[in-house]
């Protein structure tokens, strides 16, 4: 049996646990830990430190619904709990193992962390890299020791007031401040080009996860990171075959776990991936990629998100509204819209080459269960001894999609 790594353990983990959202406009102050040591009293100690190990903390609540009520600051009602004179918030700082804040401000963030010293996940936008030198001191000194994962979102622009953008060397000073750090995980804007850091770090990554729209420079920006094997590489949007291949030969022989956004010109890349354990591809995969894909795979997962992009001529014009419809005075009304048919992409060759893959125990459908082939590749799964697994997606809903198909809509 392969030797897991504890940094794929714990992101294991991580991804299974559920953030305890701080919500302060339900919870005032204190009131929100005084609450849970009524639920979990007399649970045991690690019981209790599960509860507590990822928080969540949205950007500033500035108002109740419709800007109503006073304004509350989650932050500040969150920093009171952890640093009150108790034992119960001494306990519950101790136990804070990853944080999800969506704060613009640098200077919250680095006084939050000085009161977390086993934090081993941050996960923060990219408008709070704003950090001054004294900051990113500081930060890592509270972060020294601790901090494993880090994960960087620049797509983010506030729930409620708008976020400004980074300029990227911010993000990289960031990283370099926290050299701990073994799990990167780096969401950018569509126009964002990753620098390469001068001089390159000596980060020790076992997983890689880069996302963006206008990645040329992903192999390079990997290696200015630091030359450790990389275990898990997941790139969710684009990237171009001539990066995929440099990323291939430097990691393919230690990779597990690999994501890729689309389409694979030369597919032979993947022949380097002589330990990957699992393959997760964000479209169906053609005929010549499933080939190429190792036969050493365990899990396989393939997203089909529902794409309306055929649409008939509308001849006719849009819906009338009530005043249009007053105003015929009696003669014919344009005729409403045809609905978005969605498109979809035939999966014959998916059922059919599931029997070459020997290892594979897990195959996850990401998409609507609407698929006109979807029961045959559950019973395909199904026959040969796969567990058939099912995760919805942003897209159309499966109601709306069943709607359509009891209209005729994929006839």
């Amino acid at each position: 049996m392969l030797q897991v790594s504890p940094e794929i353990l714990l992101e294991i983990l991580e991804m299974l646990a559920i953030p305890l959202a701080f919500q302060a406009h339900e919870f005032p102050d204190r009131a929100a830990l005084a609450s849970c040591s009524l639920v979990c009293k007399s649970w045991s100690a690690l019981s209790q430190q599960m509860l507590f190990q990822r928080v969540s903390i949205e950007d500033h609540w500035t108002g109740m619904l419709f800007m109503r009520g006073p304004t509350i600051d989650r932050l500040a009602s969150f920093l009171s709990t952890i640093t009150a004179d108790t034992n119960k918030s001494r306990w519950l700082r101790e136990s804070v193992r990853s944080i999800i804040l969506r704060l613009p401000s640098s200077s919250h963030i680095v006084d939050l962390l000085t009161h977390l010293p086993n934090l081993r996940e941050l996960d923060i936008v990219g408008a709070a890299c704003t950090f001054s030198e004294a900051e990113l001191a500081q930060l890592q000194r509270s972060s020294s020791g601790s901090l494993r994962s880090l994960r960087v979102n620049t797509d983010y622009t506030g729930s409620i007031t708008s976020f400004g953008a980074p300029a990227w060397p911010a993000v990289m000073k960031l990283v370099s401040a926290i050299p701990t750090i073994r799990m990167l995980d780096i969401t950018t804007n569509t126009v964002q080009q990753l620098t390469l850091h001068v001089p390159p770090l000596q980060l020790q990554l076992v997983s890689a996860k880069i996302s963006s729209q206008r990645i040329a420079d992903a192999g390079p920006f990997l290696v200015s990171m630091g030359h450790h094997p990389l275990e898990i590489f997941h790139q969710t949007k684009s990237l171009l075959d001539a990066d995929l291949e440099g990323i291939l030969s430097t990691h393919g022989g230690h990779l597990r776990s690999l994501s890729l956004q689309g389409p694979v010109s030369d597919v032979h890349a993947l022949a380097s991936c002589t330990h990957l354990e699992r393959f997760e591809c964000r479209t169906v995969p053609t005929e010549a990629l499933m080939a190429a894909v190792p036969r050493t795979i365990t899990a396989l997962c393939v997203h089909h998100p529902v794409t309306p992009t055929i649409q008939p001529v509308n001849l006719y014009g849009a819906v009338p509204s009530a005043r249009v419809a007053r105003m015929a005075n009696g003669r014919q009304l344009p005729k409403p819209p045809v609905p978005l048919i969605p498109l979809r992409k035939p999966l014959t060759h998916l059922i059919q080459q599931l029997e070459t893959l020997p290892r594979l125990r897990v195959f996850t459908w990401v998409g609507s269960p609407m698929h006109p082939e979807f029961d045959a590749l559950k019973v395909r799964c199904t026959t040969l001894g796969i567990e058939f697994r099912v995760r919805a997606t942003n897209s159309v809903s499966p109601e709306l999609d069943r709607g359509l198909a009891s209209n005729g809509f994929y006839s």
